[in-house]
């Protein structure tokens, strides 16, 4: 019966029975969409193992079928085999070309899979076919449904009739999702799913690997053909995959797409200031984007915790037992209430706890829908060791409720893979840097963090990564050598951070990313009380959690002096440094005493430099042109290196490429916002990857307001 089925349905599908095959598919016009088998059947025998085709059409009324509907079927434990056809595609009829088998055991409890049609149609088709296996003594049923073509983005649902082998089967059919839509312009995320037998759903949640974990929904409504569900997601949802649960398992169904956050426009340089000034001043701080919605449209909202620290003679036990908090949308207007100014508080009610006597150097993450903040607590006894405290909001006029402290410190010296650290009470371990880790950035982070070492009682900088989606739990790495007090000379140092170049930012260029180790010098006595800012530089080819000595710049940059900054610059003396992340573009950020300082980053390859401070090497700041120039500044034919000069009227963002003779691009030498006036960049002779380039022609391509400009650019080795 098999072989003889299926040649005449080959047969038939090549076209000589295919239009009385189609009407008599089509008779009885009870559902939008008829489902037969190949001899017009509803129902089929099977005596022995079979190769069938089950056909697809659509009624008279509709002409065509929908462009997406999903087959369900259950069965016993024999089941139902599909199978791709290897006939070439038809015109106006579709055929199941080839099949992606269910990816997990809950696809396979639901049965779920992928079938790819193929037709050489371009406007749809009335008829498909699905190649099918079906073992003798088994028993199902199938049906096909869809969304309303006439009214796709309503909840209408459609339905085929059903067909059976062997007469059929109980049990009901697994959820069948065909549309999910969502609405999250508020912090109350909520989805909604369309389909058919909904009513056995059990649950819902949302999947997505920046989410750390599933978050599940509560639901709102059940029916037959809809789900809804709902939980509250203070930060911008990620694209996510609905996860359907059902007696069988969970399944995975349609995607929520991700929020789309507007971005404000920021200054090149902004300050904040606490209100008390100069009775209180903010000290080490933390800095986050948390973007919040505003009339349904994510818009981004800057936040700094700091150390509150007081002038006005209160006692040491009362000083520095607080962070302040306030939020800004442009760095330039800054809000805050008097509960933010003391968003959270040392644990001064509890003589045992950890961070009983002061709370220091926030460092704050987003981890899932949650935010993570890291701080140096202080115990009775001195012991200075780190831990964290977790909030669903950072968005709140009353954040002194939103935080949640963990009972006990995450880190501290006792910890057994951190022995270069000193035992000795009073503990000192603080200043933690927390960032995501550039080997696994949406489930592991790293922390940065000085401590006093075994050895010679100076302070160096640490290195520790968290295990996957879990930040309880961390590895020491041990500490940079090239930190401690024989290579710094800083007694006390303090408060570190790292940050790559501007063209390997993203995970997958770690390794070829020139990174910086920053710190400042706590204990202020060497070489300049104000200038205590330095770094160090990590080279290229290896991960920045690699502490090798050679792999590090063994001689501390002092941050002023490579900036060319004097005593009149307005970030002279400023310590205790942040780089910020903002959508991309970095800001250097410190305090000094009076109030926080932000300064736009600019980069020329890996150099960088702080925008509109003066002595900025590249930009003579005497003259703006009136129009865009390119031109060459000068070349080194020994070295292979050629310097050219940008001319802007005003900041604009500006692409520099290199070209070789055939139009190949070879190196992207700038591609950001460049000041006005004359920047001059570095072209080293190498390409992308870091090899050197023939002797030969070259060209420079600039790209800047819509206008292109070329110099040629002839090199000799």
């Amino acid at each position: 019966m098999a072989s003889s089925l299926y040649s005449r349905i080959s047969h038939c599908i090549a076209g000589p029975c295919r239009a009385s095959l189609f009407a008599l598919l089509i008779a009885g016009n009870a559902h939008a969409i008829q489902l037969r088998w190949a001899s017009g059947s509803t129902d089929i025998t099977v005596m022995q193992e079979s190769r069938v085709v089950l056909v697809v059409a659509a009624d008279s009324a509709e002409g065509r079928l929908p462009n997406e509907w999903r087959l369900q079927w259950t069965a016993d434990s024999l089941g139902i085999q599909f199978l791709p056809f290897e006939q070439a595609c038809l015109v106006d009829t579709a055929k199941v070309d080839s099949i992606a088998s269910p990816s997990t055991p809950a696809d396979s409890a639901a049965n779920q899979l992928t079938a790819r049609f193929c037709s050489s149609s371009e406007n749809g088709v009335a008829l498909a076919y699905y190649l099918v296996n079906l073992r003798a003594g088994g028993h199902g049923k199938l049906k096909v449904v869809a969304l309303d073509p006439a009214d796709p983005d309503s909840a209408a649902v459609i339905e085929s009739n059903e067909v059976t082998f062997n007469g059929g089967i109980g049990g009901v059919y697994a959820p069948a999702v065909l549309r999910v839509t969502s609405d999250h312009s508020t912090i109350i995320l909520r989805v909604e799913a369309i389909g058919t037998d909904l009513t056995g759903v059990q649950g819902m949640s949302l999947s997505a690997p920046e989410l750390q974990a599933d978050v599940r929904l509560n639901m709102e409504s059940l029916s037959s053909s809809h789900a809804s569900g709902s939980a509250s997601i203070a930060v911008p949802l990620p694209t996510s995959t609905v996860l359907i649960e059902g007696s069988e398992g969970v399944v995975a169904s349609s995607q929520v797409p991700a929020d789309e956050v507007v971005a404000m426009e920021v200054p090149d340089e902004a300050f904040f200031r606490d209100p008390d000034y100069p009775a209180a001043y903010p000290k080490d701080f933390a800095f986050i984007n948390a973007p919040t919605p505003v009339d349904g449209v994510w818009i981004n909202q800057f936040h700094i915790f700091y150390i509150r620290s007081w002038r006005d003679g209160r006692a040491d036990a009362l000083n520095e037992v607080a962070f302040g908090h306030a939020w800004s949308r442009d760095l330039i207007h800054w809000s805050y209430t008097a509960n933010s100014l003391d968003a959270f508080h040392a644990n001064t009610s509890d003589v045992t706890a950890w961070d009983h006597s002061h709370v220091w150097a926030p460092s704050i993450v987003q981890f899932g829908t949650k935010f993570l903040m890291f701080y140096t607590g202080v115990a009775l006894n001195g012991d200075q060791t780190i831990g964290y405290a977790t909030a669903d909001s950072i968005y709140t006029t009353s954040p002194s409720t939103a935080w949640s402290r963990r009972a006990s410190p995450s880190h501290s010296p006792p910890f057994t893979d951190n022995t270069w650290v000193s035992q000795n009470h009073p503990w000192q371990f603080r200043d933690p840097y927390v960032m995501p880790d550039p080997q696994n950035p949406t489930s592991q982070f790293l922390m940065f963090y000085t401590a006093k070492t075994e050895v010679d009682s100076g302070y160096a900088v640490g290195v520790a990564r968290s295990f996957p989606n879990d930040p309880t739990r961390w590895t020491d790495l041990s500490y940079y050598p090239t930190t401690n007090i024989a290579h710094t000379f800083i007694g006390r140092l303090e408060s570190p951070h790292v940050f790559p170049d501007s063209i390997n930012r993203a995970p997958a260029r770690n390794l070829f990313a020139t990174w910086r180790l920053m710190f400042t010098m706590g204990d202020w006595d060497f070489p300049d009380s104000t200038r205590i800012v330095f770094f160090e530089t990590k080279v290229t080819g290896t991960d920045i959690t690699d502490r090798t000595a050679s792999h590090w710049s063994t001689t501390p940059t002092n941050l002023y002096d490579y900036l060319h900054l004097t005593s009149a610059s307005p970030e002279y003396g400023h310590q205790a440094s942040e780089m910020l992340n903002i959508g991309g573009t970095y800001f250097w950020a410190g305090f000094d005493g009076a109030d926080i300082r932000f300064r736009r980053v600019g980069w020329d390859g890996n150099q960088f430099w702080l925008t509109n401070v003066g002595q900025i090497v590249g930009v003579d700041g005497l003259v703006t042109p009136k129009a865009t120039r390119l031109a060459l500044a000068g070349m080194n034919p020994s070295r292979g290196a050629t310097q050219f000069r940008i001319e802007l009227p005003s900041r604009m963002r500006t692409t520099l490429m290199i070209y070789d003779v055939m139009g190949r691009r070879l190196r992207s030498l700038a591609d950001r916002e460049i000041p006005p006036g004359a920047t001059e960049v570095m072209w080293d002779g190498r390409d992308q990857g870091g090899a050197a380039v023939g002797t030969g022609m070259y060209f420079a391509r600039m790209v800047a307001a819509g206008k292109s400009q070329v110099v040629r650019v002839p090199l000799v080795r």
